[in-house]
């Protein structure tokens, strides 16, 4: 750690199958010949996420439920959305990505208990927060960082800081939704 664009995807996946296939098809198109960028964006986050991992740990802080973290309190990165998306637009028509791997995330390496942290401050309540080898914690149980050095200079992109983008998040989940029982915020 952190991982760069050249390390090798050896040994156990943590994302199972899904991380697998990614590893496959980034192989199928480096062998086919036909221009390529890669991109690997870490966990994604921001205002009307699909996967509605951070809204919930957003609606468990505000309810003041337990958050069951890994014992491991594995560090992490995330990427918000919007940052995602201008890396991504950064590569068309851009020479020097032709051919090229890119890590898309931002610099900050937080732990789990360091986001849950960073939501209860953003609601502005205290998380209940237990380390439990059983945990229900919605990303996986796995150190994961990497380097961004070569995405900032070639594709010249800018990663806002985590606590501006919960900051969103959280101004994008009114208490008055977060709170109504069976509707997704």
């Amino acid at each position: 750690m952190p991982l760069k664009e050249d390390s090798k995807a050896e040994g156990k996946n943590p994302f199972g199958k899904y991380g697998i296939e990614k590893v496959k098809c980034e192989e199928i198109i480096r062998n086919s010949g036909i221009p390529f960028t890669i991109l690997r964006p870490t966990y994604i986050y921001g205002p009307k996420d699909y996967t509605q991992r951070m809204d919930r740990l957003f609606k468990k802080v505000y309810d003041e439920q337990i958050i069951r973290l890994p014992k491991s309190n594995p560090k992490v990165q995330f990427v918000h959305v919007q940052d995602a998306a201008v890396a991504f637009a950064a590569c068309l028509g851009n020479k020097k990505a032709m051919g090229n791997t890119y890590n898309i995330c931002s610099d900050e390496i937080v732990s789990y208990g360091e986001l849950v942290k960073d939501i209860g401050r953003e609601v502005g309540k205290q998380p209940n927060v237990k380390f439990s080898t059983t945990h229900d914690f919605p990303y996986e149980d796995w150190e994961f960082y990497c380097a961004v050095s070569k995405s900032r200079k070639d594709l010249k992109t800018d990663y806002r800081p985590l606590v501006s983008g919960l900051n969103e998040v959280w101004e994008n989940l009114s208490p008055k939704r977060i709170r109504q029982p069976g509707k997704a915020p």
